[in-house]
């Protein structure tokens, strides 16, 4: 059964540490309210927005491709003072992480699959998202440090939308501050939108054997994945 069509335009907010609340957010149509919806807005509040002059394409998903992220939160994890930051949650035991599909820099094909047996810290971002680029050094060095092809390893997913963020910008962008970090170029949405984003920059950890071990919603620090990394089963 198909979704309905979500609305990927992303305006651009002040970074909120309450959970699903990232730097910026995609500006999407209201959802009809649910019960796990209104459990999660018991954590978070309204952020400041400011919309962007274009609007960016739409993506249809089916609801076997899309997370649901709010029941799949372990809800006693939300606040935690176990957790390095409080903008990081944990996942129920066994969710699985949605499968993806994109190309890279080099125009390589990636996908989940790939980095079965690893762990893998995955990134949604853009280049015009303030907070995103408040993570990117951080990011580019846990990437130095971690090295393609390790025991864990980082791969960022760009919200290519074609208007606000084309391969050009994103690719200048990178290329401007020298990050070498491993990219897909998200040119549909698809990818962002499996994942059910609430904004961006989000980060999740996905374990060797394919499931979800933690997300960070909004900005984030290269000593908050470390101490993640550490505490993961």
């Amino acid at each position: 059964m198909i979704v309905a069509m979500i609305k990927s335009q992303w305006i651009c907010a002040a970074l909120a540490a309450a959970l699903f609340l990232g730097g910026c957010q995609p500006k999407a149509e209201t959802p009809a309210p649910t019960a796990a919806n209104a459990e999660a807005e018991t954590v978070t509040e309204e952020a400041s927005t400011s919309a962007p002059p274009t609007e960016a394409p739409t993506t249809e998903i089916t609801t076997s491709e899309a997370l649901n992220v709010n029941e799949m939160i372990d809800p006693a994890s939300i606040g935690s003072a176990d957790l390095p930051a409080p903008n990081v949650a944990l996942f129920k035991e066994g969710v699985k992480a949605p499968d993806f599909s994109g190309k890279d820099r080099d125009g390589a094909t990636v996908t989940l699959a790939d980095f079965a047996g690893r762990t893998l810290v995955l990134n949604f971002w853009a280049s015009w998202c303030p907070p995103c680029k408040m993570e990117m050094p951080d990011l580019n060095d846990l990437d130095k440090e971690w090295m393609r092809g390790g025991p864990v390893e980082l791969l960022t997913i760009n919200a290519t939308d074609g208007q606000e963020e084309t391969e050009q910008t994103a690719t200048d962008f990178l290329d401007e501050y020298s990050y070498n970090f491993h990219v897909l170029f998200d040119t549909t949405l698809a990818i962002g939108n499996s994942y059910q984003l609430s904004g961006i920059p989000t980060t999740f950890i996905i374990k060797p054997d394919g499931t979800l071990y933690a997300t960070i919603a909004g900005a984030t620090e290269k000593s908050v994945i470390e101490a993640l990394l550490e505490k993961m089963p």
